[in-house]
This record gives structure tokens, C-alpha cells and sequence, in this order.
């Protein structure tokens, strides 16, 4: 996507490489590309570990700085400061596994269990009382914010490269789309193949919205429950 993404909108690509040794040879096995670390098994773990790493040392560094027990400051400080690290172009890396999964969705857990008078409450009691969603919600979110944009032209990105349409299409909105198929994890998961499901149950006044603002609302009004029946468990707890 960064690739395709770059190459149509003529932006020069920062590329900071990391070399290491292996029998003797220096070889690239990280890229830094418009901010995002990609390694060569496209598994983002370098960028995940990077951006973990940031993100906690930013949120601590609040509680340092803001003395004050007012929970909605502290979210605010932490919805400017911290998650725009832990969400940037997060349709390209968003990751599959449980292990990095929970290693993002613990920067947030950490912040909330740091609360005044909510550190013996369950990480899904923290998000009801502060009015906030996982982060993993977040990132299947913005996935489908992203594949809205994708399918009605709203970026430069060419919706044929991305999706197929599904002609059909029985039941639901008329904008269904075919998964691709394949035995490859990588593929399975990758964007928005990883969405497609969701995308296809949403609701056709969902899908229907004339504009991204729109969508965004109706999704969180009409279908915020399918979106958390796509959240694991374990970054909701």
C-alpha cells in the first residue's frame, strides 16, 4: 500500500535502513518507509516493538508531568499524545497475532489501570467508565474507514487493486466484496482481506453514507456490536 501509495502520488520515499550481520554479509532486513518499519517476513514486528516502545514512554511520561486525578484530561493527553503512535497508517500493519496484539493493546491497559481509583477494576469495567474502545476496535475501525475511502474513490489509491466485487450478492448492500482466497496467513490477514467479512455484514444505511464522516458515525451508531464481535477476547479484558 505504502509502495502503491507513493508511487501515484509522486512523494519521495524516506528510507532508513537497518543492517545486520549474517555469515558475513551486511544484509537489509528492516526498511523504514514513510515512517513504518517493514522487515522481510511482513509480520511488522520491528515496527510494532518500535512504535510499543515510543507509545509507553510517552504515556508515563504523562502521569510524571500532570498531576491531576481528572480522568478526562489524562484520556485527552493520551488520545493527542500517545494513540495517534499506536494507529499510524495501521490498515498496513495492523497485526494478526495474539502475541502482538496484546503487546499493543497493553500500552493502553497500563495508562488505565494508572487512573486514580481504577486500578482494581477489569480493563473492560476502565473503557466503560472512561467511554473508550480497545485498540484493536480502533484498528478494525479505521480499517474499514480506510476500505469506505478505497471503494468510492476517495483516495489515489485504484479500488481494483485492492477489491473485487461480489455480482452475486443476494442479501445486504450491493457493495459486498469477494475474500481473496488462500493458504497463506499473510495473505488472509493482510488489508482488507481481513476486514472483507465485516465489511459485508455491515448494514446498508452503514454503507450507504455519502461521506467519510457520515460513515464513521453510522458505524459506531449502527454497528459497533459486529465490530467488537471481531475484537478478541483478550483486548477487551
Amino acid at each position: 500500500m505504502l509502495t502503491s501509495l507513493t508511487s501515484r502520488a509522486r512523494i519521495p520515499t524516506d528510507v532508513d535502513c537497518k543492517p545486520y550481520i549474517f555469515m558475513g554479509n551486511i544484509r537489509k532486513d528492516v526498511v523504514k518507509d514513510l515512517g513504518v518499519f517493514v522487515d522481510s517476513r511482513l509480520d511488522f514486528k520491528s515496527h510494532i516493538n518500535s512504535v510499543v516502545h515510543r507509545a509507553s514512554a510517552i504515556s508515563s511520561s504523562l502521569f510524571r508531568s500532570f498531576r491531576t486525578h481528572n480522568h478526562a484530561f489524562l484520556v485527552r493527553l493520551f488520545n493527542v499524545f500517545v494513540r495517534p503512535l499506536l494507529e499510524y497508517v495501521c490498515p498496513v500493519w495492523s497485526p494478526h497475532s495474539v502475541q502482538l496484539v496484546d503487546q499493543l493493546e497493553n500500552v493502553q491497559r497500563r495508562f488505565t489501570k494508572n487512573l486514580p481509583g481504577l486500578r482494581n477494576a477489569s480493563y473492560a469495567q476502565r473503557l466503560s467508565t472512561l467511554k473508550m474502545q480497545s485498540l484493536q476496535f480502533r484498528r478494525i475501525f479505521l480499517d474499514l474507514v480506510a476500505l469506505y475511502k478505497i471503494v468510492y474513490g476517495l483516495t489515489v489509491l485504484d479500488a481494483a487493486d485492492f477489491v473485487t466485487y461480489d455480482n452475486q450478492f443476494t442479501r445486504g448492500h450491493a457493495l459486498k466484496l469477494l475474500k481473496t482466497r488462500s493458504n497463506s496467513n499473510l495473505c488472509l490477514n493482510s488489508f482488507p482481506n481481513r476486514v472483507i467479512s465485516l465489511w459485508n455484514a455491515l448494514s446498508v444505511d452503514t454503507i450507504s453514507a455519502p461521506n467519510v464522516y457520515l460513515f464513521k458515525t453510522r458505524l459506531l451508531s449502527n454497528d459497533s456490536n459486529l465490530i467488537l464481535s471481531f475484537v478478541r477476547d483478550g483486548a477487551r479484558r
